[in-house]
């Protein structure tokens, strides 16, 4: 960043949206926002920084992601997954999976959800929106991501990190890193993973 742009640095719009707002997504036209107490995901368009639909999903709605046609909510009081047109702004599937949905990423075929409270990874057909798989993971997966080929798993009770075979469907890894790992993201090399309870960041050679 050239010095001269960081005057220009700084929020340049508060847009409104539910209760207690969590998950956020881009579709690659709008924005999608999670409202954990309002049982909402919020459509924002982000040029207008206006809400232009308010979607209602299951219960306390919490991650939230984008397949390329579709956009995908978990809902953890539900334990379901709904699946949303960003079109006409519908419902147009409501998944059942595992208990306390967490974290949602899809690997280009199929969608994957992390189930915190049953320590299992369900596998979602986007199509026929039928779960095709559930893989044991460790205890408390929160959230999950794709690196291209395998699909990686934050365990937050067991300290590790799984990793998956989203062919095959079976766990080939199981990585240990920090107290409570949360947040999981690939970078186009390494995994990277946030351990809520040691305050720092795990890179975990892929």
């Amino acid at each position: 960043m050239k010095r001269w742009d960081l005057c220009n640095v700084g929020v340049t719009a508060t847009v409104t949206v539910g209760s207690v707002p969590i998950g956020v997504a881009f579709d690659g036209t709008n924005i999608w926002v999670t409202n954990y107490i309002s049982g909402t995901v919020s459509k924002i368009n982000p040029v207008s920084n206006t809400v232009t639909a308010a979607v209602t999903v299951g219960s306390n709605p919490r991650g939230v992601a984008f397949e390329g046609t579709n956009i995908w909510v978990t809902n953890n009081g539900s334990n379901t997954v709904s699946k949303i047109d960003p079109v006409s702004n519908a419902v147009t599937a409501t998944v059942p999976v595992g208990s306390y949905p967490w974290g949602v990423a899809f690997d280009g075929t199929n969608i994957w959800v992390a189930n915190s409270d049953s320590g299992t990874v369900s596998k979602i057909d986007p199509v026929s929106t039928l779960v095709t798989a559930t893989v044991t993971v460790g205890t408390g997966p929160y959230s999950v991501a794709f690196d291209g080929t395998n699909i990686w798993v934050a365990n937050s009770d067991s300290g590790t990190v799984s990793k998956i075979n989203p062919v095959s469907n079976a766990v080939t890894a199981t990585v240990n890193v920090g107290s409570y790992p949360r947040g999981v993201a690939f970078d186009g090399t390494n995994i990277w993973v946030t351990n809520s309870g040691t305050g720092t960041v795990s890179k975990i050679r892929v």
